[in-house]
């Protein structure tokens, strides 16, 4: 996935949100036409937003939380702290466990990263992603992360964190529950 920034006309702040990784399944590239035809990279934004689908089910929660921030003065750079996929998600969750040399690069892209666009907050969604996260910014910006609970319906915390209400709209609700635990 290519970083991205979104940002609106006046600016409060910098925020980086640092997601987990570009994991897919298998299938999702299969379907793909680019990969159909052979190629051998394909292209993707942090929460498939460059997708008007996605946006509007799958990551709609992402999305939102996306749009409030910056309809808030808030200019946004997303990115994950894993900068590529390969295989499985089994595989690839086995592969950078094992395999430091990904995670150096990983981690010395995410550096040039927080150098560059030198955020005034840097936010995490979930707990694998402050754990990267946290030492790095510790090291280059001298700030701690925020962390928040990541949107992603796997996410079994939402089951305590807030009560279905099948009258409302629960991605909704994860949205603007993220807003106000991030006080942003």
């Amino acid at each position: 996935d290519l970083p991205v920034v979104i940002s609106e006309k006046s600016v409060k702040r910098k925020v980086m949100i640092i997601g987990q990784d570009p994991l897919r399944k298998t299938k999702d590239f299969q379907r793909n036409a680019a990969f159909q035809k052979g190629d051998n990279l394909i292209f993707g934004t942090p929460y498939a937003l460059h997708s008007h689908v996605y946006r509007s089910k799958r990551t709609r929660v992402y999305w939102q939380v996306i749009k409030d921030l910056a309809s808030g003065g808030h200019e946004l750079y997303l990115t994950d702290i894993r900068k590529d996929f390969v295989g499985s998600v089994a595989f690839q969750k086995g592969r950078y466990k094992k395999d430091k040399e990904l995670l150096i690069r990983d981690k010395t892209i995410l550096e040039v990263e927080l150098e560059e666009y030198h955020p005034d907050e840097v936010v995490c969604f979930g707990g694998l992603s402050h754990s990267f996260v946290q030492p790095i910014c510790q090291s280059v910006l001298r700030i701690d992360p925020k962390r928040t609970e990541h949107p992603s319906p796997r996410n079994r915390n939402w089951n305590n964190l807030l009560i279905r209400d099948k009258t409302k709209d629960f991605e909704l609700e994860k949205a603007q529950w993220i807003i106000s635990d991030l006080g942003l």
